[in-house]
């Protein structure tokens, strides 16, 4: 199509020195998309400017959400300017993202790395009360170089990031809820379906948890928001515990799988000289059939077991001793 066929059709987007890209953004690795591009820069941004242009950025996440348009194929860029302060690499945000629109892109503008990654969205204060950061209820989402961090104390604070949609993407992503150390604090809470997280980092090895069910990622799907088919590739998780009722994995009640959950080639740790947890797979086993957790090609380190459930946890190729436990065992 010519030029102005594609504006028409996918927006455009205007940077510095008189450049502007049509739907495809020109700077760095940024992904394609088919809208527009909203730019977020916690350190200097407004909400109060349109958010097209990274000299003109808004300031928080939740006010270029609400600039983009479901099923468009929009973009949010969130600038990181790291100086080594919080203020210069954080999006602070007073109220939980209810994320219901689909088809949005998220990308952090910030350096690659595996644990950390400095574009980072995180609530105002210590005290105050956000459940999670973002609630990730639409589909076909997609999120890179992104670090949610919940560090609120308030009881209710429970985890950083819930995916309650299907068919969402998380890569290179850091997922920390670590303010309610007492409580039973989750990174992830997952209960949406054919969800993927490649190269994911979840948890701090910093502060002593203490929950009886802490973990890094909750699987709790129920009634229409069941988890299946959801699969972590090359992700890690990390923990300080000092129960070892504590977990890498949690399963929140029989129901809470209706379809496998694999993850593959991930690395399960907790702090060397903290309380060794019994098992990567803990919590309540599921009932259902074709419910699953699939363990394939992954490692732990000073967490005792694999899992104690009898049939619906299998493993392949796994560092320490297949079948611990009565779990069953794929034969590679």
């Amino acid at each position: 199509p010519c030029l102005l066929e594609r504006w028409l059709i996918m927006g455009y987007t205007n940077f510095p020195n008189g450049l502007t890209s049509f739907g495809i953004p020109l700077p760095g690795a940024m992904p394609a998309i088919s809208g527009k591009w909203f730019f977020v820069n916690g350190a200097s941004g407004s909400d109060s400017n349109k958010g097209t242009t990274i000299s003109k950025p808004v300031k928080t996440l939740s006010k270029a959400y609400s600039l983009c348009t479901s099923a468009a194929g929009d973009g949010i860029c969130i600038i990181s300017t790291d100086t080594g302060t919080s203020s210069s690499t954080t999006v602070y945000e007073t109220a939980v993202i209810d994320w219901a629109k689909c088809g949005i892109t998220v990308w952090g503008m910030a350096a690659p790395v595996a644990f950390g990654v400095r574009a980072r969205v995180a609530n105002g204060t210590s005290t105050q009360t956000l459940a999670y950061i973002v609630d990730v209820q639409g589909h076909n989402n997609a999120f890179y170089n992104v670090q949610f961090a919940n560090w609120g104390t308030d009881a209710t604070a429970l985890s950083a990031v819930k995916v309650s949609g299907n068919r969402n993407y998380f890569g290179n992503c850091y997922m920390v809820c670590h303010g309610a150390v007492t409580k039973n604090i989750r990174d992830l809470w997952l209960t949406g379906s054919n969800n993927t997280f490649v190269d994911c980092a979840f948890g701090t090895n910093t502060t002593a948890v203490s929950g009886a069910a802490a973990c890094n990622i909750l699987i709790n799907g129920d009634g229409a928001n069941t988890c299946a088919e959801d699969y972590f590739l090359r992700c890690r998780t990390y923990m300080y515990s000092s129960a070892n009722t504590l977990a890498p994995i949690y399963s929140a009640a029989a129901t809470s799988a209706v379809g496998t959950i694999i993850f593959q080639d991930c690395i399960f740790t907790a702090v060397p000289g903290s309380t060794e947890p019994a098992a990567v797979v803990a919590g309540t086993e599921f009932t259902n059939t074709n419910g699953i957790i699939f363990l394939c090609g992954c490692h732990s380190m000073n967490i005792a077991d694999i899992s104690a459930w009898t049939a619906r946890c299998f493993v392949s190729g796994y560092a320490t001793a297949a079948g611990a436990g009565g779990i069953g065992t794929v034969t590679t």
